[in-house]
């Protein structure tokens, strides 16, 4: 008996037979599906996890070819598997996902894992995979896609209600800003109309009143002189009413921006004409340096009253026997005109305030003018209708320097 065993022990049949029994019932009871496949793409053996698994499609895996698929993507990466395998001495493993329509519009999908080897003993290629139902796995994969595509576009939503709330914002700023210099531009229009304006219609109203209560005591020098009070206060107070209405039109967008060609010389000379009789009171020069053929375009109308604020600014704070020169140039594609003077200049801290709405800096003339400190400030709006640029240089008993530039060409507004 025990010689017996030994016998059956040592015979190789006996030992394969024995292996291959054992291979096959871990083939058989193995927990994931297995299935053994021809070079022709026929399942031809498979174990109870794969019969367990294609219970849920309803079909036996033998009656199954694998290169008949209806899964077209499917179909031709399992044909192209097979044929390279046929020709080749190589082990190597792919992964196929396989759907299967178990139902109308109802889909479940196998994942299949290929291997394949080439046995010791030389016989017929062996090809097994190993099949996993993946549906909830693709199932919670689309969902977390959905969810991340319904994510970006709440993301992108709710940065465009950002930028939109930046943009509010910024209006919001800019309207604030626009109400804060209304209530400036309030303030200083009640300003002038509280004190400016009251001014020169007190001397007015007292002048008058002076001549009509003793007009046959004035002697005829007596009265000539008060009608040149009169006539300076009156063109004082045209001037500033001119101001008001230009300033104001400026404020409610009221004025054309009409750029034309027209002769500078021409327009200096009659400013320079306008106000000679102001300038001849204080024995003040007032020279034209522009040259007599110096075209530019530009508004005409707005030119000329920066050069006349400009220059009347300069006949207020230059002493008697004082030189105003008026000057033109360009520099590249910009036209530069300075108003010169032989004044009482300013410090570098009111240079500064020029300018501003915000800071007073009118003072008295050398010979006791007023003024509202208006005329600056239209001519700023003005010069930057032309997208232009004014500013001032000036050291004090040395004069004032006032400069602006425009573009020779202007552009549309």
């Amino acid at each position: 008996m025990n010689t017996e065993i030994s016998t059956l022990e040592n015979n190789p049949d006996v030992q394969n037979n024995i292996t291959k029994n054992e291979d096959d019932r871990i083939f058989r009871l193995a927990p994931i599906a297995l299935l053994e496949i021809d070079q022709d793409g026929t399942i031809i053996n498979y174990n109870n996890s794969a019969k367990k698994l294609f219970s849920k499609v309803s079909k036996d895996p033998t009656e199954l070819n694998l290169l008949h698929l209806e899964n077209r993507e499917s179909k031709l990466k399992l044909s192209e598997y097979f044929n390279q395998i046929k020709n080749s001495t190589s082990e190597n493993v792919i992964q196929v996902d396989v759907k299967y329509e178990i139902e109308e519009g109802k889909v479940i999908i196998f994942l299949y894992k290929f291997s394949h080897y080439f046995p010791e003993d030389n016989s017929e290629l062996k090809i097994v995979a190993a099949v996993e139902d993946i549906s909830s796995k693709k199932e919670e994969e689309q969902y977390i896609r959905r969810y991340f595509e319904e994510m970006q576009v709440v993301r992108d939503d709710l940065e465009e209600r950002t930028s939109e709330l930046a943009l509010l914002n910024e209006k919001l700023r800019q309207s604030e800003m626009q109400l804060e210099e209304i209530n400036k531009n309030k303030d200083r229009f009640f300003s002038i109309i509280s004190h400016d304006l009251r001014s020169p219609f007190n001397s007015l109203l007292g002048l008058t009143k002076l001549i009509l209560e003793d007009f046959d005591g004035f002697s005829r020098e007596e009265i000539k002189d008060s009608l040149y009070n009169l006539h300076q206060v009156s063109e004082g107070l045209f001037n500033l009413i001119e101001d008001l209405l230009d300033w104001s039109r400026i404020q409610f967008n009221r004025i054309e921006f009409e750029p034309k060609v027209f002769n500078l010389y021409e327009v200096v000379s009659s400013v320079v004409n306008a106000l000679r009789s102001v300038a001849k009171d204080k024995n003040i020069t007032v020279v034209n340096l522009v040259p007599k053929n110096c075209t530019i375009n530009a508004d005409a109308h707005m030119i000329k009253t920066i050069i006349r604020n400009l220059v009347n600014n300069a006949i207020k704070f230059t002493p008697k026997y004082g030189l105003i020169k008026i000057s033109s140039g360009f520099d590249i594609d910009d036209l530069i005109v300075s108003v010169e003077d032989t004044g009482i200049g300013m410090s570098k801290e009111i240079v500064n305030k020029l300018f501003k709405l915000d800071s007073k800096v009118t003072s008295s003339g050398t010979e006791g003018e007023t003024g509202t400190g208006l005329g600056l400030l239209i001519s700023k709006e003005f010069v930057e209708k032309h997208n232009g640029k004014i500013w001032a240089k000036s050291e004090r008993e040395k004069g004032s320097t006032f400069f602006f530039r425009i573009p020779v060409e202007p552009e549309e507004i």
